[in-house]
């Protein structure tokens, strides 16, 4: 009898294993990939809308932000502080300064207020302020002096007033004249003061009143310069 013949396909146990462990093999790779691809897929979907979701309202956000500063100072504008504000630095002078930078770059040109319960000059004089001097006439109610506030030394009421106008009520009181806050260069004034001047206007993108930067053409737009009014008197002592 002839033995078995060994040629053709292979058959039995171990060639049925071979065939279900490939197809199980391809059947978990496509498994895989399939959920490789999805989780790829919304991944990239959530992240786009993040995104997406993200621009918005950072976009929203400028619009609003955009809108809001030229309306943000639509008319006067009182200052909030509650002082006191006097001829040396602390925070409520460098308060105020801020304030009346924030109001150059978009007051709109509209009055700045301050009532003058903020303003303290108990730490300087008459003399030192070259208002009356002994041995001068008495001042008369009604007289009008044109006063440096540079000669109390460099602080927050120099250089936010300079040279301000004052009318004498009587009592050691004053009133102050509306003072106009730009950047000048005033003819007979103190070389400190002409100075200090053109390094504030270099800060808001100006020389002296003549904008020379994109900065500068802004404050033009939504700011500018405004008149300082003061409600109420000071008390400057001899």
């Amino acid at each position: 009898m002839p033995p078995p013949s060994t040629s053709g396909t292979k058959s039995g146990p171990l060639s049925g294993i071979s065939s279900a462990a490939s197809s199980a093999y391809s059947t978990a790779s496509s498994a895989a990939s399939y959920v490789a691809s999805s989780a790829y897929s919304a991944a990239k979907t959530t992240a786009s809308t993040a995104y997406s979701a993200a621009k918005t309202t950072v976009s929203i956000a400028g619009t609003a932000a955009r809108a809001t500063v030229p309306i943000a100072r639509r008319g006067p504008y009182v200052y909030p502080g509650t002082g006191p504000i006097g001829c040396y630095h602390n925070g409520e002078g460098l308060k105020m300064m801020n304030e009346i930078a924030v109001h150059y770059e978009i007051g709109g040109g509209h009055d700045f207020i301050i009532n003058t319960s903020v303003l303290d000059f108990s730490t300087t004089s008459q003399k030192v302020l070259d208002i009356h001097n002994p041995g001068d006439p008495p001042l008369t109610i009604g007289q009008v002096l044109n006063v440096d506030l540079f000669k109390t030394g460099i602080n927050p009421l120099s250089l936010a007033f300079g040279v301000v106008e004052m009318i004498y009520k009587g009592s050691n009181q004053f009133s102050i004249s509306p003072d106009r806050f730009d950047w000048d260069y005033q003819h007979g004034s103190s070389f400190k003061r002409n100075f200090l001047t053109y390094i504030g206007g270099a800060i808001f993108g100006r020389t002296f009143n003549t904008p020379t930067t994109l900065h500068g053409l802004r404050n033009c737009l939504l700011g500018g310069a405004f008149s300082i009014v003061f409600r109420g008197l000071v008390t400057i002592h001899p």
